[in-house]
């Protein structure tokens, strides 16, 4: 990948790697839109903000907590820069636990996203995200007395 690619996919996975704080804020407006303004922009920022609290708040209603435990991304191609920034293909597995009606569930989820990439006052900021695919890798069943989280999460390398 071009020495510019290398420096764009970093970027990406910088700015992403915030969003896996989001659940860390709970249903607070205020702290999410500011979580949220570190990295996005734009269209893109009101969009995130509108979809994370709606789910923020109906996790909230249900008594649902969820903890995200690893992120591993990769950016899988560099589409190169345009006009007003630069595309990077970013792919990225999540690790976490949900807990509900009393008992945990560890899951493992998988994405795949084209990311738009535009130098702001205060650094570089997604403008557009477009989702390529969401899929569950992996569901393991709720925890129990004697299965620590750690087993669990052992499993799923």
């Amino acid at each position: 990948m071009p020495r510019g690619g290398v420096e764009r996919g970093a970027q990406a996975v910088a700015l992403h790697r915030r969003l896996a704080e989001v659940h860390t804020v709970g249903a607070d407006p205020d702290r999410l839109h500011a979580l949220l303004g570190d990295v996005y922009v734009g269209e893109a920022l009101t969009q995130a903000y509108l979809s994370h609290h709606r789910t923020q708040r109906r996790l909230a209603e249900d008594g649902v907590e969820v903890v995200v435990e690893s992120v591993d991304y990769e950016v899988s191609e560099d589409l190169g820069p345009d006009g007003a920034g630069a595309w990077v293909r970013l792919e990225w597995a999540v690790t976490g636990r949900v807990d509900h009606d009393g008992h945990q569930h560890l899951r493992r989820n998988q994405y795949a996203a084209r990311l738009h990439l535009r130098p702001t006052e205060d650094g570089w900021r997604i403008d557009e995200e477009q989702l390529l695919s969401a899929r569950r890798v992996r569901h393991v069943s709720s925890t129990g007395p004697g299965r620590p989280l750690r087993e669990l999460l052992d499993e799923l390398d």
